[in-house]
Parts: C-alpha cells; sequence; structure tokens
C-alpha cells in the first residue's frame, strides 16, 4: 500500500508541486509539475498494490485505489454544512458512518480479527501544511 499525495511547493520563486509517495518503511518525494506523469517519479506501472489518494484525477487509471478516509471525512463535514436540509442530513450520517468505521477498525472488533486494521481500510496520513520556501 502506498499513500500518494501532492501539493504546492515554491522553489526559487517558480510555482511547482511537490509529490510523495509513502508506505510504512519508505518515503520517496519528487518536485515537479501536477501532469499525470509526474507519477512515474514515484511508482511504476509495474506497481501492483493498493494507491491510497485524494480525489485528484491523476490518480484515478489506477484500478486498485482507495480514497483517503480523511479526505471523505473532510467531504462529509462540508456536505453537513449545507443550505439543503437533505443533503445536510446526509452528510451527518455519513459522517457517523465514517466515525464509526474508525471506532471499529481502531477496537479490532472488525470481521477481520487477524488483522485490526484491514490495508485497504486504512486511513490516509494526516494532512500536511503546504510548504512554501523564500
Amino acid at each position: 500500500m502506498i499513500h500518494l499525495d501532492e501539493t504546492p511547493w515554491y522553489e526559487k520563486g517558480k510555482f511547482c508541486w511537490l509529490w510523495v509517495a509513502i508506505t510504512s518503511t519508505i518515503a520517496v518525494y519528487h518536485i515537479g509539475s501536477r501532469k499525470k506523469e509526474e507519477l512515474l517519479h514515484l511508482i511504476t506501472e509495474a506497481f501492483i498494490g493498493w494507491l491510497v489518494t485524494d480525489g485528484y484525477g491523476a490518480y484515478s487509471s489506477y484500478e486498485k485505489r482507495q480514497h483517503c478516509l480523511a479526505h471523505l471525512i473532510r467531504k462529509a463535514i462540508a456536505l453537513t454544512q449545507v443550505v439543503d436540509k437533505e443533503a445536510a442530513d446526509l452528510g451527518q450520517w455519513l459522517l457517523e458512518e465514517l466515525r464509526e468505521l474508525i471506532r471499529t477498525l481502531d477496537s479490532g472488533d472488525s470481521d477481520n480479527n487477524h488483522s485490526p486494521v484491514p490495508a485497504r481500510l486504512s486511513p490516509c496520513l494526516p494532512p500536511r501544511e503546504r510548504c512554501k520556501t523564500s
């Protein structure tokens, strides 16, 4: 499983993107454009594991892709704050379900007791602050 993310990066006044690929044992960084091709600097087409990502379209071609749980929770929170009551109620329900999922996985009470947190359901890494250099 690899967690992938990208964030703005300013280097010598030039606007770039800092890409990061993180596993449980290694972190790889690459600074470049925001084009999909930049992913090849981090992982190759030979990678057959799971990608955990946000909703950025560059990741969408990977068949074994999981949306980051933290990003889904942020979207659910935003949905609870919309004007339309039915949509806000749906957001509240989704938020409660996602939090219950986390509690269940954290407690080890899931159906997959030999592995309390299945890799495909692991939450993504905590959000990073945007990096800026002078």
